[in-house]
């Protein structure tokens, strides 16, 4: 059973740089939240949630979406059960109401992807998408082979996201050195290995065999939020020609998980030179937590470029074939339109409308 969590703002008011917030009801803290934030009373038998700056009210919202991953109660309503303010007490209730605000935003514009989660379960079915859990072992040892310092950035408007390309191999080989093959846990290495790639196989449909699907992987790490134009990753013609047999995966290398913006291409690029005014066209954020692994197939129209906290996101994204002999040697990323490559993807495919407001108040901008 999922505690209850409480708060109902009195006022918000500013105090030398920082923001003080004074409620008169805090009841049920979460665990995560009450070793963070302790209430207190002050003077005028207010409690106090939390005094600091403007970064720790975003960390306070941070706190409730990570607590929801955890509880796995996606709605938000099985967490707080009263959120609201109260204008005619407020001495500055615009402050007041952009606080509420951001808790909304952040609740109904980023969709955690659990299988419980009937949002998640929208997305997957919009989008073709599969979602499954990799053991967090394999997680382990794929962070090993984590560069120290990246070098390279992705080639694009942004120049906020570091990579580093592993080469093509067996699922095996990516996840880890060939010296760490041997342990007193390389049997339960070998077992989760074998799990996870009998998941892939019934989601791309690879052939039964030994070694007939290919891998390639990069690591990934967002410097700050700068959200990345909408493309594909692979050149249009390969797409054409291979998008059945071709899929893209991500998974994230930290506690603090990863996030993408998908958006969905209802008219599959058959007339993409029509302007259009489907709200399919704009972008819908997802959140990936660890131990899970998205795989979306490879003309899926998507963006990453998020920041929440300080260790960049650090996430894994991978290259998938059916046969091994239709993996491109070279991943190649497009930002135009099919049919006309004078004209940028991002022109039809809009950033999410809650995105700006997010930028700053949940994802870090440096």
């Amino acid at each position: 059973m999922v505690s209850k969590f409480s708060i109902a703002v009195d006022e918000i008011s500013r105090k030398e740089d920082g923001i003080i917030i004074i409620a008169n009801k805090i009841d049920g803290m979460p665990p995560t939240l009450s070793e963070k934030y302790h209430k207190y009373t002050d003077d005028d038998n207010n409690n106090i949630l939390y005094e600091d700056s403007r970064s720790s009210r975003k960390s306070i919202v941070r706190d409730l979406f990570y607590e929801v991953v955890e509880q796995k109660a996606f709605n938000f309503s099985d967490l707080i059960s009263d959120l609201h303010h109260d204008k005619t007490e407020s001495k500055v209730g615009h402050q007041e109401e952009d606080f509420v605000e951001m808790v909304k935003d952040v609740i109904e514009t980023i969709t955690i992807m659990d299988e419980k989660n009937p949002r998640a379960q929208q997305v997957l079915s919009d989008f073709n998408g599969h979602l499954c859990n990799i053991s967090l072992l394999l997680v382990g040892k794929i962070l090993k082979k984590s560069p120290t310092q990246f070098t390279a950035k992705v080639n694009d408007f942004n120049d906020n996201l570091f990579y580093k390309m592993q080469e093509r191999g067996s699922l095996r080989n990516i996840i880890q050195h060939d010296e760490e093959v041997a342990g007193d846990d390389s049997s339960y290495i070998e077992n989760c290995i074998k799990e996870l790639e009998a998941n892939i196989r019934q989601i791309i449909g690879g052939k039964k065999g030994n070694n007939d699907m290919a891998y390639q992987g990069s690591f990934m790490k967002t410097e700050q939020t700068q959200p990345q134009p909408a493309h594909v990753d692979f050149k249009w013609e390969t797409l054409d020609a291979l998008k059945k047999e071709l899929f893209i995966g991500f998974f994230p290398l930290s506690k603090e998980g990863m996030f993408l913006q998908l958006w969905d291409d209802c008219n599959n690029n058959k007339d993409d030179t029509k302007e259009s005014t489907n709200d399919s066209n704009n972008g819908r954020i997802i959140f990936i937590p660890l131990g899970k692994f998205l795989v979306i197939p490879s003309d899926t129209i998507h963006g990453g470029g998020f920041k929440v906290g300080d260790g960049g996101n650090p996430r894994f994204h991978m290259y998938i074939a059916s046969d091994e002999s239709v993996l491109p040697q070279f991943q190649n990323n497009r930002y135009t339109e099919k049919h006309d490559r004078s004209k940028e993807l991002c022109d039809r495919f809009k950033n999410s409308p809650k995105l700006e407001s997010l930028i700053g108040d949940f994802f870090d901008t440096s």
